[in-house]
């Protein structure tokens, strides 16, 4: 997982939120529960799609936030790592291909934050990049 900073907003019977850090997104839930759990994560990776849509590198925090945070499935994490990766080195999707011997069809995917590949394909890519893939857990702040 991975934390976006967010500001919280409460409307009456809903509450909405917004980033600092994205302002791309926005979102609205019933409640906190559901914001916290479903609509901020959906939200904010709809939101950074917009950058890779547009060709451009996806802001990453380089530290969790103080205060609300939305935080990334480890596999939109690696995705974003690996189009960073490709955005900083410039290369194509069709390059990436090349490097993975694969469809350039197969190699976009691995950048699309609404599929899903598997992320062994995305550890294999990011090794053609010389980065490794790791995955840490810490405590649930209460």
């Amino acid at each position: 997982m991975y934390p976006y900073p967010i500001d919280i907003g409460h409307d009456g019977n809903s509450v909405w939120a917004t980033s600092p850090m994205i302002p791309e997104f926005h979102t609205a839930a019933d409640d906190l529960l559901d914001l916290h759990a479903r609509q901020a994560p959906d939200g904010m990776i709809s939101a950074l799609s917009l950058y890779i849509d547009r060709q451009q590198r996806v802001p990453m925090s380089k530290s969790a936030p103080d205060g609300d945070a939305v935080f990334l499935p480890t596999l939109t994490v690696a995705q974003i790592h690996l189009w960073n990766a490709m955005y900083d080195q410039h290369i194509t999707h069709e390059a990436l291909a090349s490097r993975l011997d694969c469809s350039a069809e197969n190699a976009r995917t691995l950048t699309d934050l609404m599929a899903e590949p598997e992320i062994e394909e995305i550890e294999q890519a990011l090794v053609t990049f010389g980065y490794r893939l790791l995955v840490t857990s810490q405590p649930i702040d209460p």
